[in-house]
């Protein structure tokens, strides 16, 4: 077959199936991996890479070494650690594979192994969904040439710096940035602030203590998931605090909430009652919502707010939403 043939092929192949055959076939490695990547998700975190929907990791084990024939004493001598490489598939209903690395290498050794073979000699790789979730990974575990063209940005609270040599600038602006709440200097950073779509987690109960930021925040799409849900008064001094603000900003506001079912319904309740606000009708087709409220922000301008569930299939309970935003066409009185 000629390599003009092999690359229209491998072009359409599944990322993942086309890195197998790639490691099966090692003469058609080369031609391969100069082929550009196209990816809907790829996420790095400690020993696990996912490619779409297959997971890599790097895992240690042990097992008891096996008896010394030639002693007198019929006993185990210790135990043994072995390093493995496990697949498993996400929503396969499948169990994971594992095999066993066969070197003698340390687990950060095999790591970075697993890396390079996965993804190393690439230069070209366009990600709908880049993530280094929570602490990410070590960017010396990362091959030096790779370049992530990408959509969207998980940076959970890592470094953001680290990751830049290895993000194409074609990137930038990025549709979607989420970053882990730490400190309101994470807000200043040129790839947040540029962001079309900003998405913030607290999960250390502070967001009493920044909410203030917000009139800050030049993005026009900020969503918030909160570890608990806020009081009814941290949910006033948003609104106070874009008021304020007097920017023309989209936000919507998202908190995991299954517990109480009825937390949509007494917030949106309440800041009717206190922002004098009025019941409208919503029109936007697939959404499921309570009571939909509109608050006065200026002479021109109305806050729109409502109540909603999200679908998520990684979770097993309804995510319970409250949604502000200015009042557009397709909401009417």
């Amino acid at each position: 077959m000629s390599i003009r043939s092999q690359r229209y092929i491998l072009q359409y192949i599944e990322a993942n199936k086309r890195i197998h055959v790639s490691f099966r076939c090692p003469t058609i490695k080369q031609v391969e991996k100069s082929i550009p990547l196209f990816l809907d998700h790829l996420v790095f975190w400690g020993n696990t890479l996912t490619i779409n929907s297959v997971k890599y990791s790097i895992m240690m084990y042990t097992k008891p070494v096996e008896e010394d024939r030639n002693s007198k004493l019929d006993e185990k001598v210790g135990l043994q650690k072995y390093i493995t490489i496990d697949f498993e598939r996400s929503n396969s209903g499948k169990q994971s594979r594992r095999n066993r690395i066969p070197e003698n290498l340390e687990a950060f050794e095999a790591i970075t192994r697993m890396i390079n073979v996965l993804l190393g000699g690439r230069n070209n790789i366009n990600v709908d969904r880049l993530g280094f979730p929570f602490n990410g990974i070590d960017v010396s575990h990362l091959p030096i040439e790779l370049k992530f063209k990408a959509n969207n940005i998980d940076f959970g609270s890592t470094y953001l710096n680290n990751y830049f040599p290895f993000i194409d600038d074609a990137s930038f602006p990025l549709k979607e940035v989420m970053i882990q709440y730490e400190s309101t200097e994470r807000f200043q950073h040129p790839a947040v602030q540029t962001a079309q779509k900003l998405v913030i987690t607290d999960f250390d109960f502070l967001f009493f203590t920044w909410v203030d930021e917000l009139k800050n925040l030049p993005n026009k799409n900020v969503v918030f998931n909160l570890s608990v849900s806020p009081s009814i008064t941290d949910t006033s001094r948003i609104i106070q605090t874009w008021k304020s603000s007097g920017k023309n900003t989209n936000m919507c506001y998202t908190v995991k909430n299954y517990e109480d079912r009825e937390w949509t319904i007494e917030v949106v309740d309440e800041i009717r009652e206190e922002f004098n606000g009025n019941f409208v009708e919503l029109s936007m087709p697939g959404v499921r919502y309570n009571e939909c409220i509109s608050v006065p922000m200026s002479e021109t301008s109305e806050i729109v707010i409502f109540g909603y569930i999200i679908s998520d299939p990684d979770y097993t309970y309804p995510i319970r939403a409250i949604n502000m935003q200015q009042l557009y066409d397709f909401f009417h009185k």
